[in-house]
C-alpha cells in the first residue's frame, strides 16, 4: 500500500509540491479559510450595487432583497440603497459549496481509517 518513490529534486520543487499538497488538503478540508482580502485580487474589493450583486452571484434580484431581509447574505445599506462588496459575496458563495461525491468518499475513508487505528490502540 505504501509507495517510496527516491528522486532527485531540486529543494524549491520539492517546497513547490509540498506547498501544493498542502494547499490542495486544505481546500478539500471543513477547516478551509479562503484567501485573505489582502491578498485578493483588486477587482473583488469593488462595491457592487443590487443590480451588479445580482448579475455577480447569477441570482434574481427579488432573491437578493429576500436574502437581505433575512439576514443570510452581507451587505451594506447606505442612503436607501444595498450594497455588497465583490470578496464578501464570493466568500459567502464558497461557504455554501457542496462536496462533491469523491471529496466525501475521502472524508469518510479518512475518518474509517483514523477509527480503524482508535480501536487498534485501544484493543492493545
Amino acid at each position: 500500500m505504501d509507495q517510496i518513490i527516491l528522486s532527485s529534486f531540486p529543494l524549491k520543487d520539492l517546497e513547490t509540491v509540498i506547498i501544493d499538497c498542502v494547499n490542495n488538503c486544505l481546500k478539500n478540508s471543513k477547516h478551509y479559510q479562503p484567501t485573505p482580502p489582502d491578498l485578493l485580487a483588486p477587482d473583488q474589493d469593488e462595491i457592487l450595487n443590487i443590480k451588479e450583486a445580482s448579475a455577480y452571484l447569477k441570482l434574481a434580484v427579488p432573491t437578493l432583497y429576500k436574502f437581505c431581509g433575512e439576514k443570510t447574505i452581507p451587505y451594506i445599506k447606505k442612503g436607501g440603497k444595498l450594497l455588497f462588496y465583490k470578496k464578501e459575496l464570493l466568500k459567502w458563495a464558497e461557504e455554501g459549496r457542496q462536496k462533491t461525491k469523491r471529496e466525501i468518499r475521502l472524508d469518510a475513508e479518512t475518518w474509517l481509517g483514523k477509527l480503524g487505528q482508535k480501536k487498534a490502540i485501544n484493543n492493545k
